[in-house]
């Protein structure tokens, strides 16, 4: 029992010399001491001893000097001079991509010096995925020779895994070769860049796409006007114009007759993505963490709707998406389908929030919902939720808005007269 006494303690303060070697007890000197983890601060260091040594001791301590000087001057002068002869263009070869898939990346590297370059690294990340990022100082890719006096082309494949633009941040060529005692570095020209498109989860249940469809077309409507086919004959009423007075008609009865006529309509469908209740929980929260699964959240909601969108192109019709104050005019044309996925992909929630107090809401009456299947059947009372008119398509919580399919189920409607769907992996 003694033994395991003195064990345990001994055992606790080498925790604690542990503990006390690992603490950072002054941060407030950080910024001074760093340069000590470099080479060049411990080469620094000890040109300074080897200066007391000469000084205090024998000549010994200068031969050390000159040594070690060299050994800075040329790690020093050497990277900046490769740098100082090296130009660096970034190029994507396509303008659009999307999540998931292949992006074709080129790094064209001049040489305008007749000796070659080694050691040259892209020393910061510039993935379009910020999760895939990590510090600035951690190189990216290391690159092999890139002869004198030529320019040098350096291929690879990229899938990008989250929407935005590729690259979304510059990236830096450095080399320390070639004692990587420093390291030199300068920026890379970036063209074009990509605009990665967001992954739209495709609906395969046809019974389901069918009953929507059927919804959609509910909600369109002919009614009387002054274009479109002849409908018929009426009695003339005060204000019609004369030119739509049929004049043989009105003879033969002896009273004023008009043409009634179609009404050319081309109304579009009103997806709406229901935010009301993530808004609520943002203004109750303090950011960070809760932020983003807010963020991520309103993110699923989106897909689906797009989603839901696509299915509804596919029958003709037109399609209106809202998203708070953001309205898109969306048909079938593959023109309209790009210009919406451009603006999809650079779409910003942090943005969308901050502004959506300040902006104006066009209140159209939504004839699909797209919301979150625990909050209409659970915490409707609690929150003030736009209901549609015609169906609603609930997000289950459970639900990945990456996988490639997506399948509705028809479920239990918490509004009598509503179809309602909900989302879930397709297992098959």
């Amino acid at each position: 029992m003694k033994l395991w006494r003195l064990t345990q303690a001994f055992w606790i303060n080498v925790k604690r010399l542990l503990y006390a070697g690992n603490h950072d007890f002054c941060p407030g000197v950080n910024q001074y001491v760093y340069w000590l983890k470099r080479p060049i601060g411990w080469l620094l260091t000890a040109a300074f001893a080897s200066v007391l040594v000469g000084i205090s001791i024998g000549p010994q301590g200068w031969v050390i000097l000159s040594v070690v000087g060299s050994v800075i001057l040329l790690g020093v002068a050497w990277p900046a001079i490769q740098m100082w002869g090296c130009r660096a263009r970034l190029v994507v070869q396509q303008p659009r991509g999307m999540e998931g898939q292949s992006l074709r990346v080129t790094l064209e590297i001049a040489n305008s010096l007749p000796f070659p370059l080694w050691g040259l690294m892209i020393s910061q990340r510039f993935l379009s995925d910020a999760k895939a990022a990590t510090k600035d100082s951690e190189p990216m890719a290391a690159l092999a020779r890139v002869p004198g006096w030529s320019v040098t082309e350096f291929h690879w494949e990229h899938k990008p895994t989250n929407r935005g633009r590729f690259p979304n941040s510059g990236a830096m060529l450095a080399t320390g070769f070639p004692f990587g005692v420093w390291q030199s570095s300068r920026w890379i020209q970036t063209g074009d860049t990509c605009l990665v498109w967001p992954h739209v989860p495709q609906l395969i249940d046809a019974f389901a796409i069918q009953h929507l469809r059927a919804v959609g077309e509910q909600a369109y409507e002919s009614r009387v006007g002054e274009e479109g086919d002849f409908l018929g004959l009426r009695a003339y009423r005060d204000g019609d114009s004369l030119k739509k007075v049929h004049w043989p008609q009105s003879a033969r009865t002896g009273t004023l007759v008009v043409r009634e006529s179609e009404k050319a309509v081309r109304q579009q469908l009103t997806v709406l993505v229901d935010l009301s209740d993530l808004l609520s929980r943002l203004q109750s929260s303090n950011g960070g963490s809760v932020a983003e699964e807010i963020h991520e959240a309103a993110e699923q909601r989106l897909r689906v709707a797009l989603a839901t969108a696509e299915s509804l192109w596919g029958s003709g019709l037109s399609v209106r998406v809202q998203v708070g104050y953001q309205v898109w005019e969306t048909s079938g044309d593959r023109r309209n389908i790009q210009a919406l996925m451009d603006q999809l992909a650079v779409w910003s929630w942090s943005e969308f929030f901050e502004r959506w107090r300040s902006r104006r809401t066009i209140n159209f009456r939504p004839d699909i919902v797209v919301g979150d299947w625990t909050v209409w059947h659970h915490d409707a009372e609690m929150v003030r939720l736009t209901e549609p008119s015609h169906g609603m398509v609930l997000v289950h919580p459970g639900f990945d808005y990456r996988l490639g399919t997506l399948r509705l189920i028809e479920c239990c409607s918490p509004k009598a007269g509503v179809l309602c769907w909900q989302t879930t992996e397709d297992r098959e």
